[in-house]
C-alpha cells in the first residue's frame, strides 16, 4: 500500500501558551488520518526545525512509542 505522507512546515517561534493546544490538535489530526487510512502507513516528514516541525515530529513519535499507532513515523 502507498504511504500517506504529511509534510510539516510552520513557525519556529510558537508562544508557550499555544503549545499544549497545538500538541492536542496535531494528535487529533494524526488520529483522524489513521482512522481514514487504517491499513496504510502515515509518514510525518519534517526538517526538525525548532517550533512547528519539532512539535509535529514529537507528536508522531509519541503515537509510535506509546503503541497508539505502530504505523506513524517521524523522519
Amino acid at each position: 500500500m502507498i504511504p500517506f505522507v504529511v509534510g510539516i512546515t510552520g513557525h519556529r517561534h510558537i508562544p508557550a501558551e499555544y503549545i499544549p493546544l497545538l500538541r492536542e490538535k496535531v494528535g487529533e489530526l494524526l488520529r483522524n488520518l489513521q482512522a481514514g487510512y487504517p491499513f496504510g502507513e502515515i509518514i510525518v516528514l519534517s526538517a526538525l526545525a525548532k517550533g512547528a516541525d519539532t512539535l509535529c515530529a514529537e507528536a508522531a513519535l509519541y503515537r509510535r512509542r506509546g503503541g497508539i499507532n505502530n504505523k506513524s513515523y517521524a523522519i
